[in-house]
């Protein structure tokens, strides 16, 4: 009796190694990861940031040659939106930590609140066009200059946008082979 005791001891003590090797192993693992995805973030924020004052001043200097809008107009509307940007660059950095995966169901109403902003500036032009000088040709010119600028800032979200959802797309896989790998790891033991 005595040696099955001390089998199963034996047994039992080299069960708990491993598992606690296993555990040990997956808490590096995910360390690792968080650390990358910290890095991830800081970098992505560090970028916004450094671009948002230069990238509002552009934007307030396209919409004033574009539009021909006064100071107060051109600034509320870059204001206006840089806001909606950055509310989508928020959500996505937050989907992105996992912090709160709820948001990707807003994304498509924040761009569609983004596209409302770009489409309030451009009825005012129509509005201040329509009652002002009464040269269509120009004013058409305006627009699709406008329009194309727009375009070219929509598609840079969309890119942004995209490269967000590959890395979200990436980390579940990573974070599911993970899960995998563990609990195959447990039943094998």
């Amino acid at each position: 009796m005595n040696e099955i005791m001390t089998s199963l001891l034996l047994i039992g003590t080299q069960f708990g190694f491993i598992i606690s090797i296993v555990f040990i192993v997956m808490i590096v693992v995910l360390i690792r990861r968080k650390k990358k995805d910290e890095t991830i973030t800081t970098k992505f924020k560090d970028e916004i940031k450094n671009s948002s004052a230069q990238r509002l001043v552009n934007l307030e200097e396209n919409l004033a040659s574009s539009f021909k809008l006064n100071g107060q107009d051109t600034k509320s509307y870059a204001q206006a939106i840089i806001r909606r940007e950055r509310k989508i660059y928020t959500d996505v950095l937050k989907i992105f930590q996992g912090k709160d995966k709820d948001l990707i169901l807003n994304l498509q109403e924040d761009l569609k609140k983004l596209n409302q902003t770009y489409q309030d500036l451009a009825d005012q032009l129509n509005n201040s066009n329509g009652t002002g000088s009464g040269n269509d040709g120009e004013a058409n010119e305006q627009l699709e200059e406008a329009v194309k600028g727009l375009k070219q800032e929509n598609e840079e979200l969309k890119e942004e946008l995209k490269k967000s959802q590959e890395s979200i797309d990436y980390l579940q896989v990573q974070y599911t082979e993970l899960f995998d790998k563990a609990n195959k790891e447990k039943k094998d033991s």
